[in-house]
């Protein structure tokens, strides 16, 4: 009887690592797409100003931490926005287009995956910019001016990371106020 009850639990266990594997390459999970953003980031910038921006040891941990919020917003709005095309074009054109199975029962979760990831490689961007605009900033002002100016702890090491979180949101445009319904 135990060695049965072993045997059961080990293929609960077994099934329920697989499924949550199967939830981890889910391509529209927002802890991939902030993965893809902060190895994007990693890549655009390179590893030495990576650990700048993020602070050394930690610092993918660090940019997943940082840019989570963002990933799941980024996940959601792509979802609304894929449901909204499939409702105005319709299930089969909606399959056709994403779908890159047989059956295209997938297209949804495509659909969702591309727009999260095409937010994210833009994020990346705005922070490899903000990083090239900072390097500039900290060359021209030099490395005492840049620290006070940008320094927020005790020491100033977070200085560049504070230049570039703050030249990365001024690069971000305000999102556009929804128009007044007509009555």
């Amino acid at each position: 009887m135990k060695r049965l009850f072993t045997i059961a639990s080990m293929t609960a266990v077994a099934g329920f690592v697989f499924a949550g594997g199967a939830f981890a390459d889910n391509a529209d999970n927002p802890n991939n797409v902030v993965a893809k953003q902060c190895q994007a980031e990693k890549q655009a910038v390179g590893n030495k100003t990576f650990k700048e921006i993020y602070g050394g040891d930690h610092a993918m941990q660090t940019c997943k931490g940082r840019n989570a919020d963002e990933a799941e917003e980024a996940v959601a709005n792509a979802s609304q926005e894929c449901r909204a095309e499939r409702d105005a074009i319709g299930e089969e054109a909606f399959n056709a287009q994403y779908g890159a199975n047989k059956n295209g029962k997938n297209a949804f979760g495509k659909c969702v995956s591309g727009k999260a990831t095409a937010e994210a490689e833009e994020n990346a961007e705005e922070t490899a910019n903000a990083a090239k605009t900072c390097k500039a900033e900290r060359e021209a002002a030099g490395d005492e001016a840049f620290t006070a100016q940008y320094g927020t702890n005790k020491n100033g090491k977070n200085a560049f990371g504070k230049c570039v979180s703050q030249h990365a949101q001024a690069e971000e445009p305000e999102p556009e106020p929804e128009p007044a319904p007509v009555a």
